[in-house]
């Protein structure tokens, strides 16, 4: 089954649904349904491969939603976390800069909505099967998987796009496929529904052969998420709060660290990643949806510092820093900063005064690391890349190299053209953004004292000193609810959604322009959504532009 879902090479199977790269392309000649042969849906290991292909446009690992070579970067770069190393990557600078045209798509749009064609085959033929299974639960939890993945899609085109189309049976016909985008409100709503069917039959925790699938436990957090992203807060803490009891098992790990440890995967923090592994199977290393799909995760590459095997495409930004430091742990502990910041940096901190020793990944120092390889491109732009970053109370500047999703366990971030190195996973959802979301519903619902319990479970596992937030005014606890967010999800691609939810255009731009970000200043309300491309309004005669874009 694991292999299954991570290579996805039945031909047969892939069949099940358009294989290239937008929406238009549903105007296939080849009917979809061809491999639906009378009684396929009727047998459970079909149907069981058939949801295997529902999985892999997000998990493909250069091109897909999550990959490294488009939107793992694109998503991540538009925050104020993170600095795009200049004139490396194409298009992604247009994305983080802002200045991106209507004519322009990240290209996750055909992958988000080919995962939806094949959902929806998968709900369509199991509900108008004739043949009584012999363990219909199965039919149900099936129906259930089919139904929470169609809900993370549309989530993740509601949250992108605002207005899309609403494909809700599968498309056969050419005329099909030319329908209106449905208002954004409606989009939520559908989201709502599909994690709501989702959740009913799903188990509440999956055999380790299937750890990979989604379970009860992911549709209700993406159920209170999609609660929060639109200020339902009563419902929201309601359902994300069933995850905080029996029969759910989540808690946070103690060191963040193992969070990002390709030997702890799938731990007791984990509600949903997607799972990597070194096959390489097949030819192909930029990944992709046919037999030479590779099965390995290829962000190291990505993401880690020049020199140790890696491409080095983003740092962390001076904002970053500004953030971490800002409490530094008690007297008498194991570390001067927050405990996450070495997750998520290597840094100068032997040279800031931290009495934490430096572990040396890949065998080198900091300034081995810093000094001759990773400098050299940040100085294409210094003043934004580490110029600005904050100094030690030593008056010594901080320096960092983003460390998440690296090998920092194992010597090479070659993962590209090295199978060995690519076996970790992607933390998609963790429970400590469970809790935050919680928190955040408890104190929009004046339940101080709630948000308070969720907020000391994250502080404590960072390392900081308790602090009571429940006689503090709601502002105060929403500022800590926002801060903790930022320390724990940087550098993960969450940071310009929560500004999105926090705050005005004018707001955030005038943010980013204090805070130094490369191209702030071209912010405006437009960009909190993706444009619809031209491609796509050019295919579908009935869909129309974002009015913010027109």
């Amino acid at each position: 089954m694991k292999k299954n879902i991570l290579n996805l090479t039945l031909a047969s199977l892939l069949a099940l649904s358009f294989s290239a790269c937008n929406e238009a392309d549903f105007l296939s000649k080849t009917n979809p349904n061809t491999p639906t042969d009378e009684g396929f849906w009727d047998y459970p290991q079909n149907v069981d491969q058939a949801l295997c292909t529902i999985y892999a446009p997000i998990r493909n690992q250069s091109e897909g939603y999550y990959g490294a070579h488009t939107h793992y970067l694109t998503m991540t770069s538009r925050g104020d976390d993170v600095f795009l190393i200049p004139n490396e990557d194409g298009d992604i600078k247009f994305y983080s800069t802002f200045t991106n045209t209507a004519n322009m798509d990240p290209g996750i749009w055909g992958d988000l909505y080919k995962g939806i064609q094949r959902a929806n085959m998968v709900i369509s033929n199991l509900q108008s099967g004739e043949i009584e299974w012999e363990k219909p639960e199965l039919k149900q939890q099936y129906l259930s998987e089919a139904y929470g993945m169609r809900g993370m899609y549309y989530f993740l085109l509601a949250s992108n796009y605002g207005a899309v189309p609403l494909h809700l049976e599968p498309v056969v016909n050419p005329e099909d496929t030319y329908i209106a985008s449905s208002p954004e409100e409606t989009v939520w709503k559908q989201v709502e529904d599909d994690f709501i069917e989702a959740a009913k039959y799903l188990p509440v925790e999956r055999a380790a052969s299937e750890r990979q699938r989604i379970s009860k436990g992911m549709a209700l957090a993406y159920l209170g998420k999609t609660y929060v992203f639109q200020k339902k807060y009563a419902e929201a803490k309601e359902v994300l709060g069933q995850l905080l009891q029996s029969p759910y098992n989540y808690d946070l790990v103690e060191d963040p660290l193992e969070n990002f440890h390709k030997d702890n995967k799938f731990n007791k923090e984990s509600v949903y990643e997607i799972d990597y592994v070194n096959e390489l199977g097949g030819t192909g290393t930029w990944g992709g949806d046919d037999a030479n799909a590779s099965m390995g995760m290829n962000l190291p590459t990505y993401l880690g510092p020049e020199g140790t095997g890696a491409w080095f495409k983003m740092a962390p930004a001076s904002e970053a820093l500004r953030e971490f430091i800002k409490e530094p742990r008690p007297e008498g502990s194991d570390s001067k900063f927050d405990k996450r910041m070495y997750a998520t940096f290597y840094f100068n901190q032997n040279e800031v005064g931290d009495n934490k020793p430096y572990d040396n990944p890949y065998d080198k120092t900091f300034a081995e690391l810093w000094e001759t390889p990773s400098k050299g491109k940040l100085n294409r732009d210094p003043e934004h890349s580490y110029m600005t970053n904050p100094k030690a109370d030593n008056g010594v500047q901080f320096l960092a190299l983003g460390k998440k999703y690296t090998n920092f366990f194992g010597g090479d971030n070659d993962a590209m053209y090295t199978p060995s190195n690519r076996s970790n996973s992607l933390r998609v959802f963790r429970f400590a953004e469970v809790l935050l979301l919680h928190a955040e519903a408890c104190a929009m619902t004046n339940d101080l004292a709630g948000a308070n319990a969720d907020l000391q479970r994250i502080r404590n596992r960072a390392g900081l000193a308790p602090k009571d937030f429940s006689a503090m005014s709601q502002d105060a606890v929403m500022k800590e609810i926002e801060h903790q967010n930022f320390l724990e999800f940087c550098m993960e691609g969450h940071r310009f959604y929560q500004l999105k939810r926090y705050y005005t255009a004018a707001e955030i731009k005038q943010h980013f322009i204090d805070c130094g970000k490369v191209g702030g200043e071209n912010f405006a309300e437009k960009y909190f959504y993706y444009p619809i491309s031209e491609g796509e309004r050019n295919n579908n005669p009935k869909i129309e532009q974002n009015p913010l874009w027109k």
